[in-house]
């Protein structure tokens, strides 16, 4: 009878793992099923939008581009995918886009100005945000950055006002 005991517990032990390998194996199904419909989501509401958006991995590099981003700067998704981001701006601007990145993992959310590179050389202010994307558990999965061009305009009319609100300051002092 003492026995019959154990080998009772070793075949409830392996039931039990069997049944948390398949729990685990369902979870892992409907991560996947999960992951996809986000892309679907982010791909179709992505493709109507007038931004710059793209997806980068956690290791900097180009998941997806949304049309938008392709027809304005001429970057084909097969041949940015996989390129590191910063390949993307100038290169003197590359360290503080890094550093937006970092903190994009790591605080969630960063927007600062840069410059986008087209294909062809061509350069567009872009005003930027970047965002974390995170799985349930909080780890960040990928960064989603958006971006929508500064209109050159409206900063000119910010410049003019911004000195001419120092002129006025001046010249109340000067009264």
């Amino acid at each position: 009878m003492g026995r019959a005991e154990p080998e009772e517990t070793l075949e409830s032990l392996r039931e039990r793992v069997a049944q948390l390998e398949r729990e685990r194996e369902a979870i892992l199904a409907r991560e996947r099923r999960t992951a996809r419909e986000r892309d679907t989501i982010l791909e179709r509401l992505g493709d109507v939008a007038p931004l710059f958006l793209i997806e980068v991995d956690v290791d900097g590099s180009v998941r997806w581009l949304n049309r938008f981003f392709r027809e304005q700067t001429g970057w084909d998704l097969d041949a940015a995918r996989g390129r590191n981001a910063a390949e993307l701006v100038p290169e003197d601007e590359r360290e503080a886009h890094h550093e937006a990145f970092r903190s994009a993992l790591h605080d969630g959310s960063v927007t600062h100005v840069g410059t986008l590179l087209g294909v062809d050389g061509r350069r567009f202010r872009v005003e930027w945000k970047r965002t974390s994307v995170r799985t349930e558990g909080e780890r960040a999965r990928s960064v989603l950055i958006v971006g929508q061009k500064v209109d050159e305009a409206a900063g000119l009319r910010e410049q003019l006002a911004a000195r001419d609100a120092v002129l006025g300051e001046f010249a109340a002092m000067m009264q």
